[in-house]
């Protein structure tokens, strides 16, 4: 079996090479005409070398070991991909507010130590940074809320 480290890059570097994979159908576009493929595209790299990272870390530090114990926590894994799920289908519905407020709040709930209040203020915190970066910063124009008026 493999350690801990060793499974979970291999797990990050598997799903980052996915987005950038299934990113590369869209128009990636430049750095400064950015089209609805780059950030998967990106992202997907970032977390694959992140992946990468993780699992030399893991090879290096422990070697492979014998550890039942090493998979992945299913709740993390399960609430991160809920989230991303539910900011596809809240982006354009409900408004950048609410579908960043819910990535944020669904993911954080994958983490055991989390308690409600921590993904709540996690939540909000991320929130209002996010408009201010991606709203008002680069102008990407998703609607803030329902039927609000860009």
């Amino acid at each position: 079996m493999i350690s801990r480290d060793v499974a979970g890059g291999f797990l990050m570097m598997a799903v980052g090479f996915a987005f950038s994979y299934f990113g590369w159908a869209y128009d990636v576009g430049t750095l400064s005409q950015m089209g609805p493929g780059f950030m998967p595209v990106v992202l997907g790299g970032v977390l694959a070398l992140l992946g990468l990272l993780i699992l030399v870390n893991g090879v290096g530090a422990s070697g492979i070991t014998v550890d039942m114990a090493a998979w992945p926590d299913w709740r993390g894994l399960i609430a991160i991909i809920a989230g991303m799920v539910a900011f596809v289908l809240l982006a354009t519905r409900a408004g950048l507010i609410v579908s960043t407020f819910a990535v944020v709040f669904i993911s954080a709930l994958g983490d055991r130590g989390n308690r409600l209040r921590d993904a709540l203020l996690l939540g909000v915190g991320v929130t209002i940074f996010g408009v201010v970066v991606f709203y008002y910063g680069l102008q990407i124009r998703l609607p803030l809320l329902p039927g609000f008026l860009q």
